[in-house]
């Protein structure tokens, strides 16, 4: 269950936010910002993935600024990772493999950063926390 759920939200979230991204920037920025909690309403709550979706839209609207700043880390991350990528030749250089192991590591690490930002949202949006709902507002 957790990993099928994670896989799903992955690729539903992902590709519509791909999707966004390559259509224009500004609406896969909005999905990235307003599904970040999703995970957290699968796996905490127990909703569909669909559901989840829904939940983490209504729950972030709010606090949209706030959480897209804590999502601009693992971008940057990541972003990075694509640049060690960018300058590999792929070549069987010892150089070049350190390029793709430290690009590969970046967007991973990126990747983890991103769904803990999510559940921290997660946290801070859903549950009974008064004050630490505070810390995005």
């Amino acid at each position: 269950n957790g990993f099928g759920t994670y896989f799903a939200i992955s690729l539903l979230a992902g590709l519509a936010t791909i999707l966004g991204l390559v259509l224009l920037i500004v609406p896969g920025i909005v999905l990235l910002v307003r599904w970040s909690s999703a995970f957290g309403h699968r796996l905490a709550d127990g909703d569909r993935v669909t559901e989840a979706l829904g939940a983490s839209w209504r729950a972030t609207g709010p606090h949209f600024w706030p959480i897209l700043l804590a999502l601009l880390l693992p971008a940057v991350i990541m972003l990075i990772g694509l640049a060690a990528y960018a300058f590999a030749d792929f070549g069987l250089d010892p150089a070049q493999i350190a390029s793709v192991v430290a690009g590969n590591g970046l967007l991973m690490a990126g990747s983890l950063l991103s769904t803990a930002v999510g559940m921290a949202v997660y946290s801070l949006t859903t549950r009974d926390n008064a004050g630490l709902q505070q810390v995005f507002e």
